[in-house]
């Protein structure tokens, strides 16, 4: 069992409340003799004093009363045990090849045991084999990870997270998981130095040094790259904005970030569906964001689930963003191309207080269950109450 507002318990102390009373009640007055009083009747005074029966069994209503009122303030929380003593496990996978092989065993029992399976992305589909599909490997954030946890998560049932340990952007400052909740985070030392790249002119690479730097070679023994390019050849990039001030602002931080790295890149303001673009720059949220494109949402605030869309809260315009004003939109721009290409450096794994920090277990998933056991206390509470009342007014106390 657990409390939801365990501070609350201190209220116990205030059984010493009715108890402290009924011995000031015990107490003997002192008679002071007043000839006006002498038309009261003898049986509407205490004929002695001393612990009664009567007065033990108020005592301990009025003590249940208070008990019961701090327990319905601490909102207790009962742990169900449905499923005969089994305990239902659910495996969320991200879709890297490194974390399927590196935890086979343990999924290949999971698939055996007949547990339910699913991949990080955005649909959550179900792993029906572990054999990670094309269409699923994408990045993942911690919006992403909030909905499919939201997604699969049972009352009662242990989720199970198997995930690369490598430091993302957090647009959350923290992930409600289950109360039952484990984490299997491995740090991908094989894959280390090896770094993803993009094709741009006279087929040099866009990648990043081992110095952590962007950087655009032919070759540089100082890193292995992988066995094939992200992308290469022109980007195409639409820029979908009704303001002709936007649009030309927009198109200008792309050529500046194409011309610093020898990256081609070809604007237009519709997009040709023969043709599709890879970065779209628009005001409105995609419908069905394609993986292999990147959007850029501006002038509207949110986070998404898909880690191939990207909101921008303000305008592209000198006097409503700063990013416009101080000259710094081609680099942001061009972070968040490297982000969707996945071209970065050494990967910086997350201490166990980092994860432990950003995972917060959220007891209230069970809130149907607490709010039944609720309405059980209140009533409880009120039927002592209706007790205490009865046994006060029937024996003078």
């Amino acid at each position: 069992m657990q409390f939801l507002q365990p501070a609350l318990l201190w209220g116990t102390l205030a059984i010493a409340i009715p108890i402290a009373l009924h011995f000031w009640h015990q107490k003997k007055g002192k008679v002071i003799a007043w000839a006006a009083t002498r038309f009261l009747f003898e049986k509407n005074q205490q004929s002695r004093r001393g612990l009664r029966l009567d007065q033990l069994l108020l005592l301990a209503l009025r003590c249940l009363v208070v008990l019961t009122l701090v327990f319905l303030l601490s909102e207790p929380l009962f742990n169900s045990k449905s499923g005969a003593g089994t305990l239902q496990k659910i495996h969320l996978v991200q879709p890297d090849d490194f974390v399927v092989n590196n935890y086979r065993f343990e999924l290949e029992k999971a698939r055996r045991d007949g547990e339910e399976m699913y991949w990080l992305t955005p649909t959550t589909p179900a792993a029906d084999e572990l054999k990670v599909p094309l269409a699923e490997r994408s990045a993942w954030n911690t919006v992403l990870l909030q909905k499919s946890l939201n997604q699969i998560a049972r009352e009662g049932a242990e989720l199970h997270l198997y995930i690369k340990n490598e430091r993302l952007p957090n647009p959350l400052p923290f992930i409600q998981t289950p109360a039952k909740f484990r984490l299997h985070a491995v740090v991908d030392t094989l894959g280390k130095s090896i770094r993803n790249y993009r094709l741009v002119t006279d087929n040099q690479k866009l990648y990043v040094n081992a110095s952590n730097r962007l950087a655009t070679d032919s070759d540089d023994p100082a890193v292995t790259f992988a066995a094939q390019p992200i992308a290469e050849g022109t980007l195409r990039a639409t820029i979908d904005l009704k303001n002709p001030l936007e649009r030309k602002t927009a198109a200008a931080a792309l050529r500046a970030f194409g011309e610093v790295y020898n990256l081609e890149i070809e604007v237009a303001e519709k997009e040709n569906m023969a043709r599709p673009s890879y970065v779209v720059v628009t005001e409105t949220k995609p419908a069905a964001p394609q993986p292999a494109t990147l959007y850029l949402v501006t002038n509207q605030a949110g986070m998404s689930a898909y880690p191939n869309v990207v909101y921008f809260p303000e305008k592209l315009t000198p006097q409503a963003s700063s990013l416009v004003a101080d000259g710094q939109l081609p680099k942001w721009l061009g972070e968040q191309l490297l982000d969707h290409w996945k071209i970065k450096g050494n990967p910086t794994p997350m201490s166990a207080a980092e994860w432990q920090t950003l995972f917060t277990p959220a007891t209230r998933m069970a809130g149907n269950f607490s709010a039944s056991t609720q309405q059980i206390i209140f009533i409880l509470l009120l039927i002592l109450v209706i007790l205490e009342r009865i046994v006060a007014l029937t024996r003078n106390a």
